[in-house]
C-alpha cells in the first residue's frame, strides 16, 4: 500500500500485485465469502503487501528524514481517515445495535496503538517495521545473508517470546517484527533483480499448489492464520505458505503486464485500505439484503461467491470515487500536496 521514491516512476506489475492484494482484503472481509476462500486469502494477502513494501524500500534519505516521511505517509492517515472511519463505525453501531461508544478508548487508540481495535493496524505496523529495517539494512548493507538471518531471528524470537508470555505489544511491535522477513525478501529481490525470475508459466501453478497444501496443513493442525490478531498456526508453515502465495501473485502480475482496473486499485491501495469502514457498512447492507431474500447464500458456495463478487465490486466503486476526490481535493489527508 505504501508508496516510495522507487515507485515515483511506477512499476506496472507492482501496482497490479497491490491491486490484487487490496481486492483480496475486501473479499476476505466480506461476510458472504466462503470460508475456504477467506482462509486461503489470509495465508498471503498481508504478507504480500509487506514483501512489495520491501521491494519498494529506499534508504536514500537520512534516518531523520526517512522517519519523518514515513510518519507523514503511514501514520497521518491513521489520524485522518482511520480515526474518522472508526468514529463513523462506532456511531453506526450505536444507531443500529445500540452499542455503547467508549469515546476515550476510541480517540486514544491511534496514539497508543494497542490491541486489535485499530481498523488500520497495517499502517503503524509497517511504520515500525520500516524503522527497524532501515537500521538493519544500513548496518548490514554488504551482508545480505546476515540481513536475512537476523530478520528471521528477530521474527522467531519475537513470536516465541510474545507467545510464551501471552502479551500484546503497543504499536503492533510484535507484528512488525514478524513482518521483517517479508520486507527483507522484497528488498533483496529488488537488490539482486530476482523478481523477474518468477515470470515463468509454471510458477503460478506450483506456488498456488504449495500455498494451498501448506495452508491446509497449517490451519488443519495448528490453527487460524491472521496477522492482525497474531495468529500464525505453525510459524514456519506460515512463512512458507505466505511466500508461496506471494510468488503466485507476483508471477501472475508480471504475466498480466497491463490492467487499468488492477493498476488503479494498486496505485490507490492505501486509500482503499484507509476506507475500511466502507466494508463494514457494505456488510450490513449485504446482511439486510440477504435477510429479505428467499435465497440462502450459505447453502451454495457458487452463490455465496457470486454475492461476494458483487459486494466487492460495489466496495471498489465507492472507494474509487473516494480515491478520486481525496487525490484531487484532499491530498493533505495522506500527507501529500496537490
Amino acid at each position: 500500500m505504501e508508496n516510495s521514491s522507487l515507485t515515483s516512476k511506477r512499476i506496472g506489475w507492482i501496482d497490479i500485485a497491490k491491486g490484487f492484494a487490496i481486492i483480496f482484503v475486501f473479499f476476505g472481509h466480506t461476510i458472504s465469502t466462503p470460508i475456504v476462500f477467506s482462509e486461503f486469502i489470509y495465508l498471503f494477502h498481508m504478507p504480500l503487501f509487506f514483501v512489495l513494501s520491501g521491494y519498494c524500500f529506499s534508504r536514500k534519505s537520512s534516518f531523520k528524514e526517512f522517519v519523518k516521511g514515513k510518519a507523514k505517509s503511514l501514520i497521518l492517515p491513521v489520524f485522518t481517515l482511520g480515526l474518522t472511519g472508526s468514529v463513523a463505525v462506532a456511531v453506526a453501531m450505536k444507531i443500529v445495535k445500540g452499542d455503547e461508544i467508549e469515546w476515550l478508548k476510541l480517540l486514544l487508540n491511534p496514539i497508543i496503538q494497542y490491541g486489535n481495535n485499530d481498523l488500520l493496524w497495517y499502517l503503524p505496523t509497517l511504520f515500525v517495521a520500516f524503522i527497524v529495517f532501515y537500521l538493519l539494512s544500513r548496518l548490514l548493507e554488504n551482508h545480505p545473508v546476515f540481513l536475512a538471518l537476523i530478520s528471521f531471528a528477530l521474527a522467531f524470537i519475537t513470536y516465541f517470546t510474545v507467545k510464551g508470555v501471552n502479551v500484546t505489544l503497543p504499536w503492533h511491535i510484535d507484528t512488525a517484527c514478524i513482518a521483517l522477513p517479508f520486507l527483507t525478501v522484497g528488498y533483496l529481490f529488488r537488490k539482486y533483480n530476482a523478481a523477474e525470475k518468477l515470470k515463468k508459466f509454471f510458477v503460478p501453478i506450483i506456488s498456488f499448489a504449495l500455498c494451498a497444501i501448506i495452508g491446509f496443513i497449517n490451519i488443519k493442525f495448528f490453527g487460524t492464520i491472521d496477522m492482525h490478531t497474531n495468529c500464525y498456526g505453525n510459524i514456519i508453515l506460515f512463512y512458507l505458505g505466505a511466500f508461496a502465495g506471494t510468488a503466485m501473485i507476483v508471477s501472475l502480475s508480471m504475466f498480466i503486464g497491463n490492467n487499468k482496473v488492477l493498476e488503479f486499485c494498486g496505485k490507490n491501495s492505501l486509500i482503499f485500505y484507509a476506507l475500511e469502514p466502507v466494508q463494514y457498512f457494505a456488510n450490513y447492507l449485504l446482511k439486510f439484503i440477504l435477510s429479505i431474500s428467499i435465497l440462502n447464500y450459505e447453502t451454495s458456495i457458487v452463490f455465496s461467491s457470486v454475492v461476494s463478487l458483487f459486494a466487492v465490486i460495489f466496495i471498489v466503486l465507492i472507494c474509487s470515487v473516494a480515491a478520486y476526490i481525496i487525490n484531487k481535493f484532499l491530498p493533505f489527508l495522506l500527507g501529500k500536496k496537490k
